[in-house]
């Protein structure tokens, strides 16, 4: 039985899912970094360092995913 291959996509479908993916996650990485520098310095103890830590890595995503949901993207 000789084997057969899949049948291949055009080229102009292949990879045009994740052409501006680098840009969005350098956007999301400067809102994290801004959010640990605006968070950070306040804190007083460990358990509000990961408190504060982990606000600064979700607010990002939650400003995100809100201006996403108002543009209805």
């Amino acid at each position: 039985m000789p084997k057969t291959t899949p049948p291949q996509k055009p080229a102009e479908h292949i990879n045009t899912c994740h052409a501006h993916s680098a840009g969005s996650s350098a956007l999301y990485s400067l809102g994290t970094i801004g959010a640990l520098v605006y968070y950070l310095p306040g804190a007083s103890g460990v358990g509000d360092f990961f408190f504060r830590l982990g606000k600064a890595i979700v607010w990002p995503a939650l400003v995100m995913y809100h201006l996403l949901t108002l543009w209805k993207l």
